[in-house]
């Protein structure tokens, strides 16, 4: 996943079963986005954490937007090369991790006035 450094507008993530690649119904389930420098990092010490209750908005879980949720992206991280995951646990309280890989922040061009 690529980011540029500053940039706030939320992004879109689209979670599907690691099985059958079924896009999962999230109604009712707690989802969190951490991004850390290494990978035996505590989730304390993570760079960015957000959760559906502070970062994470989901969709109505109906046709098109089933599986879907805006995620608002860590605007303080310098530019370079971070991990990160998504962890979803269903109302069934089955806990998976559909999405992980290396979450490249870019350095941008125009920088705002608070100096992102």
């Amino acid at each position: 996943m690529i980011l540029r450094r500053g940039d706030t507008a939320p992004f879109l993530l689209t979670i599907t079963d690691p099985a059958t690649k079924a896009r999962v119904d999230l109604s009712g389930a707690l989802l969190w986005f951490t991004v850390k420098e290494r990978i035996t990092d505590d989730d304390a010490d993570a760079l960015y954490q957000v959760t559906e209750s502070d970062g994470i908005t989901v969709l109505a879980q109906t046709g098109a937007t089933l599986g879907q949720a805006y995620v608002t992206p860590p605007s303080a991280l310098q530019p370079g090369a971070y991990l990160y995951d998504v962890q979803v646990e269903d109302v069934a309280n089955v806990v998976f991790t559909p999405i992980s890989g290396t979450l490249w922040v870019q350095a941008d061009v125009t920088r705002t006035g608070d100096g992102s």
